[in-house]
């Protein structure tokens, strides 16, 4: 599992690095997330934590299945989302994500 992300701001999964990871981010604030070194195969779960504030989430154009990523996370809630790519690019990413009920 890893923690070396950042809690806010724009944060870039390096897939190169974190392929094959439980990446856990305590929110503290809004989070953009970008991706570089994508690669068929390659795939990250991100488990998101807001804390005591509601936070804004922002992706890239990675193809949601079942519901889309969502845009916001309540406080107190945590969101699980994972990601694979089947090529170089982000339109051809699947994303699955679920906030805790």
């Amino acid at each position: 599992v890893g923690t070396g992300l950042g809690t806010s701001g724009t944060v870039n999964l390096d897939m190169a690095s974190v392929h094959g990871t439980i990446q856990t981010i305590a929110l503290t604030g809004a989070i953009t997330f970008t991706a570089s070194n994508r690669a068929a195969g390659r795939e990250v779960t991100l488990v998101l934590a807001a804390g005591g504030s509601t936070r804004t989430l922002a992706w890239p154009s990675w193809l949601a299945v079942g519901a889309a990523l969502p845009t916001t996370l309540a406080s107190g809630k945590t969101l699980v989302a994972t990601v694979t790519f089947m090529d170089t690019t982000d339109a051809a990413a699947i994303a699955a994500g679920a906030v805790q009920s």
